[in-house]
């Protein structure tokens, strides 16, 4: 799509400003109007399998004053509501996009103008990586990530009632959101002592080459049958090998290496350093360990692997030469936005057609 490969040029150009002196009002304002051009793009989409999926959930509800039976209803309660107050208040399904879009959209960013200095290369990272896939087509995963991530400030501060609160938040619009208690209960085991991080990667590379595709038709189909995990280990579009040398995952074990190695440094930059370092472990031992089962470890890593968005460009804070590693982001950056390119074709937005 044309649009979309217009916006990542413009990213990469507008990244610049990471780097040169520009009064910050007017890098706030073109991250807004970013902001605003990603969430549009986000809510006036169609044309995808997804997009049919969410119209059917549409349909099948009813509204406040006219209520249906939701129990056959595929969806979380925070999205069934949604979806049932857009009906009862005339917006239509495309006001729950809108508000998926902007709310999803506005939390990432929001995020990353918070947590790190070098904000537009985060977002440049964060179109290029999951903005598409994520935020544009399963919705409910993308607004359940953005909503997770400030789950992490509370992880540090050991606050479980806040954490806990924000995600609920999370899980009323995605299940798969309930992983990131992971964090919360291994964190003070990594506190001062992030080697413990790298034993648990390599733990989950010896699961990965251990938990076979039998193994795990076997636990999800007779153990721990969960319907929407289980519905897709006979669909062999989702229940495939990434292998433990798919490009996702070498990417992240390389950028986690190499932060890694300027934690000290880095870890006087940002509060949530060690958060986010776990974080982005998490999402390397999940990957690894069940990637026999791409559906499974693609879905449930996305939202540890969000800290990436920080801690990549935290990378501009060390010793390393920024023309060269800013350079090696963008040839990484233009590596993942390019297997989009088969999902365009499906695409297609409001605002084009006649």
């Amino acid at each position: 799509m044309l649009i979309l490969s217009f916006v990542f040029i413009l990213l990469i150009l507008v990244s610049i400003f990471d780097f040169i002196k520009i009064d910050v009002g007017y890098k706030i304002l073109i991250f807004i109007g970013y902001a605003i051009l990603l969430s549009c793009l986000a809510a006036f989409r169609y044309g995808d399998r997804d997009y049919g999926s969410y119209l059917d959930i549409y349909e099948q509800l009813g509204t406040f004053f006219s209520p249906r039976d939701t129990s056959d209803v595929h969806g979380e309660p925070g999205y069934i509501l949604l979806n049932i107050f857009c009906k009862s208040f005339g917006l239509g399904s495309i006001g729950v996009f809108i508000i998926m879009a902007f709310t999803s959209v506005g939390l990432s960013l929001n995020f990353f103008r918070k947590n790190t200095k070098y904000f537009f290369v985060a977002l440049l990272i964060y179109f290029s990586h999951v903005f598409i896939l994520r935020d544009m087509l399963q919705i409910r995963s993308g607004l359940a990530a953005s909503i997770s991530l400030y789950s992490l400030v509370y992880v540090q501060r050991r606050q479980i009632f806040k954490f806990g609160l924000i995600i609920c938040l999370a899980i009323s619009f995605h299940y798969a959101a309930a992983i990131m208690c992971l964090i919360y209960i291994i964190y003070p085991f990594t506190v001062g002592k992030p080697k413990r991080i790298l034993y648990l990667i390599c733990s989950g590379y010896i699961l990965g080459i251990l938990i076979s595709a039998t193994v795990l038709t076997f636990f999800f189909t007779e153990v721990w049958v969960v319907p929407g995990v289980s519905l897709y280990i006979n669909d062999s579009e989702y229940f495939k090998p990434l292998g433990l040398l798919n490009p996702v995952l070498v990417k992240s074990l390389v950028f986690f290496l190499l932060v890694y190695y300027f934690k000290d440094e880095l870890a006087t930059k940002n509060e949530l350093f060690e958060v986010f370092l776990l974080s982005a472990g998490l999402s390397i031992f999940w990957l690894a360990a069940f990637n026999q089962f791409a559906l499974f470890a693609g879905r449930l890593a996305t939202f540890f692997s969000n800290s990436e968005l920080i801690l990549i460009p935290s990378l501009f804070y060390t010793r390393l030469n920024k023309p060269a590693l800013w350079g090696v982001i963008i040839i990484y950056c233009i590596i993942m936005f390019i297997p989009k390119f088969e999902v365009f074709d499906e695409l297609n937005f409001y605002f084009l057609t006649p």
